[in-house]
């Protein structure tokens, strides 16, 4: 690579001489090694001179020119046909926490910037920005190190919250459609396709929540569901039906199609409103899954046979084992009312 220079000068403080390499990275030059010690100038001139030629033979290539919000665009068409359509909204959604380094070059985010970036964005922004910065350095191979790895905190394990939670954080939202939503993941442990695809035709009874059908926002359309485990029935709380029945009246049109949701990408408008809305509370962190997290985990605390609530999640048996039966805060108290009936 030709944008490469040496300079070689006598440090002020120690008298002693010192060689710098710097390379030119997009429109400003960066110091990318250096060594002083040198007692002689020569010395300093032929140890810069070797590492020159080291650095003049690396060849930059495209995608160091482009800007990291460029490249987060590559990252994200490349992962559009490899995953699930809510992955990548959510994917997007983390990417976009870390907007205000967009116009910065891959190389300008060191350890030290990337732990200042941390205070800044959430921690599920840090390890998606960690997971890109891997996608450029395996997949495009760019000459770089993952400055986030450190900054990274250990994941917590998935909160569930217990019904007094569930209805201080609903007091956070006043949107008729937000509340209805939340009832309904809470109470019934939908997921946010399975929500956004119901509609006025049936799929909400006294009795059921009849979910055979999930809303694609990628097809524009009604799909499948997630598997052949997602049709399923789940019992209707007649709370949630009598708001539902008190929506329905409030909607000024019902689509053609019957939905009770009509946005493209309901699901993902609704964890953008619980991330805005319960920013400054003690549930920042909540969002959609966690309320089917709790649904579930509240179903085994209170005696529930694994087969069963398998059924109604529309999961398997040990994929209910593995991902959803949490700690709340009643599991203390749970666990020892056990025990001393034992």
């Amino acid at each position: 690579m030709k944008d490469v220079s040496l300079t070689v000068r006598k440090r002020t403080d120690s008298g002693n001489w010192q060689a710098i390499i710097r390379q030119k990275q997009g429109n400003t030059w960066k110091q990318v090694e250096s060594k002083g010690g040198f007692n002689k100038k020569i010395l300093a001139q032929n140890w810069g001179n070797s590492k020159l030629k080291y650095w003049q033979s690396k060849t930059i290539t495209e995608y160091d020119k482009y800007t990291i919000g460029k490249l987060k665009e590559l990252y994200l068409q490349f992962k559009k046909n490899e995953i699930k359509e809510t992955t990548l909204l959510t994917k997007i959604s983390c990417l976009n926490s870390s907007k205000i380094i967009d116009d910065w070059y891959p190389c300008d985010l060191t350890k030290e910037k990337a732990l200042e970036l941390s205070n800044k964005i959430s921690n599920a922004g840090m390890i998606e920005l960690s997971t890109f910065y891997n996608f450029l350095i395996k997949e495009l191979d760019m000459e770089l190190k993952n400055p986030i790895k450190s900054t990274v905190k250990k994941q917590e394990e998935k909160r569930a919250l217990i019904t007094e939670e569930f209805l201080e954080l609903r007091s956070f939202f006043t949107r008729e459609d937000h509340l209805l939503a939340l009832d309904i993941c809470y109470y019934h442990g939908l997921r946010g396709g399975e929500l956004a695809g119901l509609t006025s035709f049936g799929d909400i009874t006294d009795k059921y929540i009849n979910i055979n059908k999930q809303w694609s926002g990628k097809i524009k359309q009604f799909d499948t569901p997630k598997s052949s485990n997602g049709y399923r029935k789940v019992p209707t709380r007649t709370s949630v039906y009598k708001e539902y029945l008190e929506y329905l009246s409030n909607m000024k049109t019902i689509p053609i199609d019957g939905r009770l949701f009509p946005f493209n990408n309901f699901h993902a408008c609704l964890n953008y409103a619980m991330s805005k809305n319960l920013k400054n509370t003690p549930y920042k962190e909540i969002r959609l899954h966690h309320l089917r997290h709790s649904f579930i985990t509240n179903l085994i605390q209170q005696g529930l046979d694994i087969q069963t609530v398998a059924y109604v999640a529309g999961d398997k048996v040990d994929t209910i084992l593995k991902n959803y039966s949490h700690i709340n805060k009643n599991t203390d108290k749970i666990l020892r009312k056990a025990i001393s009936e034992i």
